[in-house]
């Protein structure tokens, strides 16, 4: 398959090894890890025929799948990873490297994973605002706003911080919510 820099994968991962758990950052995923976190994370189904969908960061979603097991199927999804993933299925992913000065990935709202994740869980599912994401809500009334769908499959439309909107909630339902912060 494919990797970003246009070389396959097996090249990419000859060519990335050297610096592999560095902390020098080597090249961007999409999905906002840098690419030796990708590495390592990866590789468990590399070479496997059963591609299921890519993620955005290029790997395959097989092998996604496997790293993202141990929240799956509880009904506490929170947002979208960049990825696509549940973002208590990354929380899980992330946690040995909470607290350090290393970034790990970026929240869409711009802010350091880690700092995200110690930001947004001790608040967890309360209406007061915690910060503010790019789409000028608070996350924590956009989390609000965006429960009564969460962990369907149904697409709606995505706020700039990565949540999914309740069909209800359109442009000016967001903006009186705005409003009233």
């Amino acid at each position: 398959m494919q990797c970003l820099c246009g070389l396959q994968f097996d090249s990419c991962l000859s060519l990335f090894t050297s610096k592999r758990g560095t902390a020098e950052p080597l090249m961007q995923c999409p999905c906002g890890l840098q690419f030796d976190y990708c590495l390592s994370l990866f590789t468990s189904k590399q070479g496997t025929a059963e591609p299921l969908m890519q993620c955005r960061c290029g790997l395959q979603f097989d092998s996604c799948l496997s790293l993202f097991t141990s929240k799956r199927g509880t009904d506490e999804p929170l947002m979208q990873c960049r990825c696509g993933l549940q973002f208590d299925s990354c929380l899980s992913l992330f946690t040995s490297k909470r607290g350090t000065d290393e970034p790990l990935m970026q929240c869409r709202c711009g802010l350091q994973f880690d700092s995200c994740l110690s930001l947004f869980m001790s608040k967890q599912g309360t209406d007061e605002p915690l910060m503010q994401c790019p789409c000028g809500l608070q996350f924590a009334s956009c989390l609000s706003l965006f429960t009564s769908k969460r962990g369907t499959d149904e697409a709606l439309m995505q706020c700039r911080c990565g949540l999914q909107l309740n069909p209800v909630c359109h442009c000016s339902r967001v903006k009186e919510a705005q409003l009233s912060l």
